[in-house]
């Protein structure tokens, strides 16, 4: 972000920032977790915006540990949760709280996230930091991320996929797009707005896109499609509405990122 502070970097509806105003926010975030004295352990439950992007990158620049909660969770599956991990500091949309913290992985600044939780209590999954840059590095061959890009994060920070999604266009010096959550028709609009778009998305977002368009968008260039199997109907749908966009289907998993990936051919 330094590097070109007045390049533009992030768009979140009517808001605009260059690289220089977001690290400027971070910086500022970074300042108060140092008043807070500089807690080993954050836990953030926030929905998909600026504020959470800044907090979440503030916190891993300041913190061993950044925990990111579902902001949906019912109180009690949060309270159990808390009760496990421990943080020092919760950040809702509420307040910043302060709470008698366990111990934090050892070692440079990890990353927790969660399971669904759709068939129980969520399952945490703590990364390194080095293996996100790993990840980076390892996807480039065929995400082919560059400064030229623009992220389309149409999804909750909640789920591991968008928070790479954003986190990785930064690292690349690409521009971001956060949408707060995922509505059809304004990831269409964001589409058509950025030249070079690149989509990380799941299957049903897919489908759910693919049915709200009413004509092709070649300004999409790549979708990144996992979470489960993308059936061969859906693929053919993308294509068609997305003609330009090379179409990627990747397997992973939240505690090991890419396992494999293949280009989805046109039939």
């Amino acid at each position: 972000l330094s590097s070109d502070p007045d390049r533009l970097a992030l768009f979140a509806g009517q808001e605009v920032l260059t690289a220089g105003a977001l690290l400027a926010q971070i910086e500022a975030a970074e300042a108060r977790l140092r008043d807070k004295g500089s807690p080993d352990q954050v836990a953030l439950a926030l929905p998909t915006s600026v504020e959470a992007l800044v907090l979440f990158i503030a916190a891993l620049n300041v913190a061993r540990n950044t925990i990111y909660f579902d902001p949906n969770w019912p109180a009690e599956t949060q309270q159990r949760i808390l009760n496990f991990v421990r943080p020092d500091l919760l950040i809702d949309q509420v307040a910043w709280t302060s709470l008698r913290g366990g111990d934090a992985p050892e070692g440079d600044a990890h990353y927790t996230c969660f399971t669904s939780g759709s068939t129980g209590l969520p399952k945490g999954c703590l990364r390194h930091e080095s293996s996100w840059l790993a990840s980076f590095e390892a996807d480039q061959p065929f995400s082919e991320v560059t400064a030229q890009s623009t992220i389309l994060v149409a999804g909750s920070f909640a789920h591991s996929l968008f928070t790479y999604a954003a986190i990785r266009g930064l690292v690349a010096g690409a521009k971001i797009a956060l949408l707060p959550n995922f509505h059809p028709g304004a990831l269409l609009r964001q589409i058509e707005q950025h030249e070079q778009a690149m989509l990380f998305a799941v299957p049903t977002q897919l489908d759910a896109l693919v049915n709200a368009a009413k004509g092709t968008y070649p300004n999409l260039s790549k979708v990144l499609c996992t979470g489960s199997k993308l059936a061969p109907h859906l693929a053919a749908k993308v294509k068609g509405r997305f003609p330009k966009a090379d179409l990627i289907e990747f397997y992973g998993t939240s505690e090991l990122s890419y396992v494999a990936a293949r280009p989805v051919q046109q039939d």
